[in-house]
């Protein structure tokens, strides 16, 4: 990846976190683990982890997570797994 290509990048994902309410982690974050393998009850950790993780606090944080990943052309899997309040 090009030094153009990554700062654009960045700023998008800057641009992303301040637009969602609820949780962006990017690889290299130090919450990112925590985000990714703090419920894990086993703590078998996976090899893989995904670069980018967002934890919506609302349905606009879900289209902008989306929209991101479109206009990047990143893939997208959706987690859940806590009750709703």
């Amino acid at each position: 990846m090009s030094l153009l290509i990554a700062d654009l990048l960045y700023m998008n994902i800057t641009r992303l976190k301040q637009t969602c309410t609820g949780v962006v982690a990017v690889a290299g974050d130090s919450n990112l683990s925590e985000l990714l393998h703090g419920n894990l009850w086993n703590r078998l950790i996976p090899e893989r982890a995904p670069q980018i993780v967002v934890r919506a606090a609302d349905e606009q944080d879900v289209m902008a997570a989306v929209r991101f990943a479109r206009d990047h052309r990143l893939k997208v899997a959706v987690r859940g797994g806590g009750l709703a309040d």
